[in-house]
């Protein structure tokens, strides 16, 4: 049996900084404080309207020097500010302090107002740009109630290399794990946060667009896609989620043009990020398939942008993430189809189910799921199990988490109210999956992890969880990353 050696990699703190250059607000992070009483519930507009107060909500001003931008009421789907919650606000969320740039040399000013006849207390506010490696850190630890505002300087913290130019996913670190040690953090059904669409409750597993999931760190993008000329209200090639779209059970989010163009705009800015693309869920298949291939081609054909990655059908092998980078070759695209067994940037997902054997197609990747539509109850309890069972198998290529069920597994809870029950499996899943895969490993093999890929819906309902999913996914990568460095003697 092969035994990995235990390496403690602890948590890095933040420590004071100063930002590289200017600063641009995509993300906050507020943290309700734990303390009895601190949580607010959420604003009932009509009574509000007959001037009854209900409930509370916040809204923040930021300033640097003499210029300020305003969020707005702050408000998810999730139901926000309750008592050691974290809530996430990405993108549009945070209103006009989206893109609002920061001078690191000026003052950092944070005011946040409070609304409503029920009163709160944050423990802080986290201002983020695209990245987690530095934040402007802003401490409440203040009640508000009624019409109150309570205003604060923020502190630039850092943790780690701020060289983004060395990065490969957040950490120059990183850059030596190959594609297959690497744990992506990703979302289920990634289209449908491109539109609002109709019977959310249902249907929407995402609330956030392409272009914010990235921003939220975001790097496994699973879509499910159809080409069709009115069925079911799709127009062409198109995002979308569903059942049965040949009776109109389906509903359609958007081109698929639009997202592998929004895809290259966000790569070609941001040169050390690698990610997946990964089509599993293709209605039409024989007519998907030749238009996704022809969009993905024509899109990512641009010699001096971003592209696909081809090592694996060339060679049989995996890069590391740092020769992805270099090579700008940054997309892994993955298609659960045999007709692309031609196209060198393009590999068919073989998919597996946990007791299913079968032999590997030549140039394809098995990649196991552990997906199983369980009940939701309260804990989620069918995930420890589903993914237990899924990575006890070593002889799969690639290993992939699916934190998530389907409507109806909850009563008539909607998507992102069982998200949040099932979000706080994350942590506990990762541990359970590594663990049963390393002691499933034969003496021999080199250093190989498990998973690779995790999917939430609504990855940004973090809960009550002290660390969310892109923060874990970071630390265990931190944990890989240190591992691969120990000298074989060790071993």
């Amino acid at each position: 049996m092969f035994s990995r050696l235990c390496v403690l990699f602890p948590l890095v703190g933040w420590i004071a900084s100063e930002p590289a250059s200017v600063f641009v607000i995509r993300k906050l992070e507020m943290k309700t404080s734990n303390i009895p009483g601190s949580g607010m519930d959420k604003q009932n507009n009509i009574l509000s309207f007959l001037g009854f107060g209900s409930g509370g909500e916040y809204s923040i001003t930021i300033c640097n020097n003499d210029r300020c931008c305003r969020t707005g009421m702050l408000n998810t789907e999730d139901n926000n500010w309750e008592v050691g919650q974290t809530d996430w606000f990405v993108g549009t969320q945070i209103g006009a302090c989206n893109t609002f740039k920061i001078n690191p040399n000026m003052e950092v000013k944070l005011q946040l107002n409070h609304r409503g006849s029920n009163s709160g207390r944050l423990d802080f506010i986290r201002i983020y740009s695209w990245h987690s490696a530095g934040a402007f850190i802003c401490n409440i630890e203040t009640r508000l109630d009624y019409t109150s505002t309570h205003s604060t300087l923020c502190q630039f913290q850092k943790r780690g290399d701020q060289d983004e130019s060395a990065w490969c996913n957040g950490s120059q670190e990183f850059c030596d794990l190959r594609f297959d040690q690497f744990l992506f953090p990703g979302t289920h059904n990634s289209g449908t946060g491109q539109k609002k669409g109709v019977f959310q409750c249902s249907s929407k597993n995402q609330d956030l667009t392409i272009s914010q999931q990235l921003d939220f760190g975001i790097r496994f993008f699973d879509l499910d896609i159809i080409n069709s000329n009115g069925l079911a209200g799709c127009n062409g090639l198109e995002t979308g989620h569903g059942a049965v779209p040949e009776i109109g059970v389906y509903q359609c989010f958007g081109q698929v043009d639009d997202l592998l163009l929004e895809v290259k705009k966000w790569l070609d800015e941001h040169t050390s990020e690698v990610i997946v693309l990964y089509f599993g869920g293709i209605a039409f298949k024989e007519q998907t398939v030749p238009a996704l291939v022809d969009a993905l081609k024509s899109t990512f054909r641009n010699e001096t942008g971003v592209s696909l990655n081809k090592d694996y059908k060339e060679t049989g092998e995996w890069p590391t993430l740092g020769s992805a980078v270099e090579k700008n070759a940054r997309i892994f695209t993955f298609v659960r189809h045999n007709s692309i067994a031609g196209e060198k940037g393009i590999v068919e997902d073989f998919k597996l189910r946990p007791d299913e054997y079968k032999e590997k197609a030549d140039g394809s990747a098995s990649i196991i799921s552990s997906y199983t539509a369980g009940q939701v109850g309260k804990t989620c309890e069918f995930i420890l199990p589903a993914s237990n069972e899924t990575c006890s198998r070593i002889d799969a290529d690639l290993i992939k988490l699916s934190l998530f069920s389907r409507f109806f597994k909850k009563g008539v809870d909607c998507l992102w109210q069982m998200a949040k029950v099932c979000n706080a499996r994350s942590a506990s899943a990762i541990e359970v999956c590594k663990n049963q895969f390393s002691n499933s490993l034969e003496e021999n093999d080199e250093f190989r992890f498990a998973p690779n890929f995790l999917l939430l819906d609504y990855p940004n309902y973090q809960g009550r969880e002290e660390f969310g999913l892109v923060e874990l996914c970071r630390l265990e990568n931190m944990e890989r990353s240190n591992l691969i460095r120990i000298p074989t003697s060790l071993n």
